[in-house]
């Protein structure tokens, strides 16, 4: 959950006397719990939300006052926020709202939190209860409604292949722009002017600052290099750069000099000009700024006489976007992009393309749960387009930021905290068609629920990383997944059927992500040790690739499990089974894993527009088998009816209700089974009815 204000500084000697000191010189025992409190609450008051964060996990492990540590809790839940520890939060949260004393505000942090965390069916339920208690608030409005809009969401690039820059470090790396030969780019990694003895509050961490990373003659990154002394200052936030035309003139995001009425130091805009010999000269505060609000993300328009930037001035909402325009050389008083653009929400980040679109990022347009990237452009009348998701791979649940094209329009950068909850730097490249051949690690396709692929952080070390203006597509071992984002299927040996093991005491729990991005969904053993009580030709075979896609205890994914079909030839009469596909008792209606599914049979039939599937849906044998039957009609046709309002032709599919006939157990009637041996029987079927080659 990122703040926009993250890097925002604090008073200088009040906060790092009185926290620093406390957690660098004393251990936590020598003080009373009233004591941590004090320092903890005069962290947070600052924004020193690292700080703070230790400070209330000790004063709650004291215990000494039970009665306050629902207090507690609810500063320490925000602290994980506002760092981007959104499962620490998600879990902190769930204790507090058992708590009939906490405050409604918990509720929104708590839907909030499981958006980011891509829990939208959970995250409805708290931003109800919320809007009961404060009926007024835009925001919350919003966000539930956008958990709504999750599923029309669809991507902007039908092919793209992403890649993570192989300098990202283990600290944020972010707004990434090309300048020259290279790129440069924002972090508060452990290689800031030497000065810096303080650590930022919020983060922890040292302070922002520019670096540059030059491209090499094989397309390689040189090791990051700072990008200029002249710009920095000692403990002070520097980064957000924005470079002209010719690339002489860098707008930049920096704190203020001057004490606001808070007394804390707001972000403020800086403009420097190329000296000449490599040296910028000293950087000049824009005259519109105001040290009482935070102007940040500056963004040059291509002909240098537009720039938009991000403020907490009045507005639509929390940030807002504005532009000031240039005339002979004066800046102009800035203006409010309006509600078409800017929401009751935070919107920031923006750049503008060689068409005048408008890209930036927001959290109160429909999207995935933290910031999401979209585009506007004007119409034939001079207004702003209602802006559009770019969709997955490029946006996931967590934080996608400050986005760079090149000018192809299809290849770029991009910030994201998909991996890890910190964050780094991407680059994309949309192609024309598939990549003709990938590799599969570390990868977790998309799906409604899961809108966004969760990459590894550094490629292999004998891997070059891509350029920054890729021309012709290449491999990637990032394959995307969702509708088009399907790869090419590329020609594969046999796969071998595996017989599923879940004895490993390492096995992940299900829906458990693991650290190379892949989610687990156990799958039962009784399902390749007892055969189906009616065999017939129609098996259910699961498929389990010779690939590292597999995972060493042999748990995977549907998605996975999808992808490892599509690495061979389709052939007539193979059947696999939606895991995951489970309906309601008694009830046909769609549920959120039966659409997840088959949005999944979906992408697979628009990558393949001659593929034909029969769709059968099974029951459980307790109740009548004419019920069974009826059930089992039923569901098939609202799945069917589903697909094709998803624009797949209805002579694609043949839909049969098969009711109870073809358990897959020896779960008969007549037969004691548990329910769980019941439910196992409750599937939904796709079978091949011709051949893919």
């Amino acid at each position: 959950m990122r703040n926009i204000f993250r890097h925002s500084f604090q008073k200088a000697g009040l906060v790092r006397q009185s926290v620093c000191c406390l957690l660098l010189l004393f251990p936590f025992f020598l003080f009373s719990q009233q004591k941590i409190i004090e320092k903890a609450n005069l962290a947070y008051k600052y924004k020193q939300f690292a700080e703070a964060a230790k400070l209330y996990e000790a004063a709650i492990a004291q215990k000494n006052n039970p009665s306050s540590t629902l207090h507690l809790k609810t500063k320490l839940a925000y602290c994980y926020r506002m760092n981007n520890k959104t499962d620490r939060a998600e879990k902190l949260y769930a204790e507090i709202v058992g708590d009939e004393r906490a405050k409604s505000k918990t509720y929104f942090y708590y839907g909030e939190t499981l958006m980011c965390n891509g829990k939208y069916e959970e995250a409805k339920k708290w931003f109800r209860d919320y809007l009961i208690l404060e009926p007024n608030d835009k925001e919350a409005a919003l966000l539930l409604a956008n958990c709504d809009k999750i599923k029309s969401i669809r991507p902007y690039f039908p092919y793209v292949e992403i890649k993570p820059f192989a300098h990202n470090s283990n600290a944020d790396d972010n707004a990434p722009v090309a300048w020259k030969n290279g790129i440069v780019f924002s972090s508060d990694r452990k290689q800031g002017i030497k000065l810096m003895k303080e650590k930022s509050g919020w983060t922890g961490r040292d302070y922002l600052d520019l670096y540059f990373s030059a491209l090499n003659e094989d397309g390689s990154y040189a090791p990051p290099r700072r990008f200029s002394a002249k710009l920095s200052e000692i403990n002070k936030n520097t980064g957000n750069a924005s470079f002209s035309a010719d690339g002489k003139e860098v707008f930049f995001t920096r704190n203020d000099n001057v004490l606001n009425k808070r007394k804390t130091y707001n972000l403020q805009l800086y403009h420097s000009v190329d000296g000449g010999n490599g040296r910028w000269k000293k950087a000049e505060k824009l005259p519109f700024c105001s040290p009482n609000y935070s102007f940040m993300h500056p963004a040059i328009s291509p002909n240098g006489q537009e720039l938009f930037f991000a403020t907490n001035r009045k507005g639509e909402g929390g940030t807002d976007l504005w532009v000031s325009h240039r005339h002979n050389g004066a800046w102009s008083k800035p203006q409010n992009l309006g509600p078409a653009v800017n929401t009751p929400a935070n919107e920031g980040f923006p750049f503008v393309d060689q068409n005048g679109r408008l890209y930036f990022c927001s959290k109160g347009h429909p999207g995935y749960g933290g910031f999401d990237i979209f585009f506007t452009e004007k119409d034939e009348n001079g207004q702003w387009k209602t802006p559009q998701n770019l969709g997955p791979p490029i946006n996931s649940p967590l934080d996608d930021i400050s986005i760079y094209l090149h000018a192809d329009g299809k290849s770029g950068l991009f910030t994201s905290s998909r991996d890890g909850g910190d964050d780094d730097i991407y680059f994309f490249q949309a192609l024309d068609q598939p990549p003709p051949e990938q590799t599969l690690t570390g990868i977790v396709p998309i799906s409604n629920d899961d809108p966004g692929p969760f990459v590894n952080k550094k490629p292999p070390a004998n891997q070059a990383p891509p350029t920054a203006q890729p021309q012709t597509p290449t491999p990637t071992d990032i394959p995307q997944q969702k509708e088009e984002l399907l790869p090419e299927p590329p020609a594969a040996p046999e796969l071998p059927i595996e017989q599923q093991s879940n004895t490993s005491p390492d096995a992940p729990k299900e829906g458990a992500t693991s650290q190379s991005g892949n989610i687990f969904f156990e799958i039962p053993q009784k399902e390749e040790q007892t055969p189906p009580q009616n065999p017939g030709p129609q098996t259910t075979t699961r498929f389990q690739p010779n690939t590292e896609m597999a995972t060493a205890n042999s748990l995977f994914s549907f998605d996975e499990f999808m992808q490892g079909a599509m690495q061979r030839n389709l052939k007539a009469g193979q059947v696999f089974r939606l895991d995951g596909a489970v309906f309601d008792p008694n009830i046909w209606q769609l549920t959120p894993r039966v659409a997840k599914r088959l949005d999944d049979l979906i992408a697979v039939m628009r990558r393949y527009p001659s593929l034909q599937v029969e769709l059968s849906a099974h029951t459980s044998t307790p109740g009548p088998a004419s019920h069974n039957l009826e059930l089992s009609k039923n569901r098939v046709n609202m799945a069917l009816e589903y697909i094709i309002k998803e624009g797949i032709a209805a002579n694609r599919i043949k839909a049969v209700g098969q009711g109870e006939s073809q358990p897959l157990n020896h779960c008969i009637d007549g037969v004691a089974c548990s329910m769980e041996e019941h439910l196992f029987n409750q599937r939904l079927e796709v079978r091949i009815l011709n051949g893919i080659q």
